[in-house]
């Protein structure tokens, strides 16, 4: 599929999937800003796991935190927040973010949490 459209969304964002998920993000960058480019909100996604993969969370956040502002779907950018919130121990702030994503029209598993 890339070889047929070296610019196309789908294909771009499931090699640089593969490759964060094997390890390898360093070789998933011309992948991930391809993926950006033909989807800026997709991609914008996909470049902020890119970022956390690459140890660089402040730029991961900062991205997340301009999609979330998104018309798009901001439940989504949230969501990735609120599990970086988790991941960096701040559950009060996590959790603040699941009722958010609730109030944005997402219905997030993570509402198990809270026992609902």
């Amino acid at each position: 599929a890339l070889a047929a459209d070296p610019r196309a969304e789908v294909p771009n964002r499931a090699m640089a999937t593969l490759l964060i998920a094997s390890g390898r993000a360093p070789e998933a960058e011309p992948f991930v800003r391809a993926a950006q480019a033909a989807s800026p909100y997709r991609g914008g996604l996909l470049a902020a796991s890119w970022l956390r993969a690459l140890d660089r969370g402040p730029e991961a956040r900062a991205l997340l935190e301009d999609l979330s502002r998104s018309e798009r779907a901001p439940a989504d950018a949230t969501a990735h927040l609120a599990a970086m919130d988790a991941a960096d121990g701040r559950l009060d702030q996590a959790l603040a973010r699941v009722r958010q994503t609730t109030a944005q029209g997402a219905r997030p598993e993570w509402l198990l949490l809270e026992g609902r």
